[in-house]
């Protein structure tokens, strides 16, 4: 680390070694691959029941406050607005790469009940289609 920076081989070599420390706290390195979506979806929740096992996870922040919308059919958004929210703020659209397959707006809650906590993101929508 140089003047204050951090290099791109440095961030690298983090997360290489965070890679490393997570796999053998873990017990396995997780690999999600088909060949059928079913296959990759039944690794997810495998994955998911061993990190529950494993680590204590916080609850959703209760404070941010959320309105369910179905926008078209099939297309459904969460809104999430942070307390004392009034309107006229930003608005941010959180997408996931789930690819149309995995997550939802049930296992992204979490995380994205955190966004609209940090400015400038007052409100956002996560968007599921299926």
């Amino acid at each position: 680390m140089a003047g204050g920076t951090i290099s791109l081989s440095q961030t690298v070599l983090d997360r290489s070694k965070l890679r490393t420390q997570f796999e053998k706290e873990l017990g396995f390195a997780p690999k999600l691959y088909g060949p059928t979506v079913d296959n990759v979806l039944s690794g997810w929740e495998n994955l998911f029941t061993i990190l529950a096992s494993k680590y204590e996870f916080p609850s959703p922040d209760g404070s941010v406050k959320t309105v369910d919308k179905t926008i078209l059919e099939g297309v459904k958004v969460r809104i999430y607005s942070p307390p004392g929210y009034l309107g006229n703020k930003p608005l941010g659209l959180y997408i996931h790469g789930g690819g149309w397959v995995l997550g939802d707006l049930e296992s992204e809650d979490a995380q994205c009940r955190q966004m609209p906590l940090s400015p400038p993101l007052v409100t956002q929508m996560p968007v599921q289609k299926r």
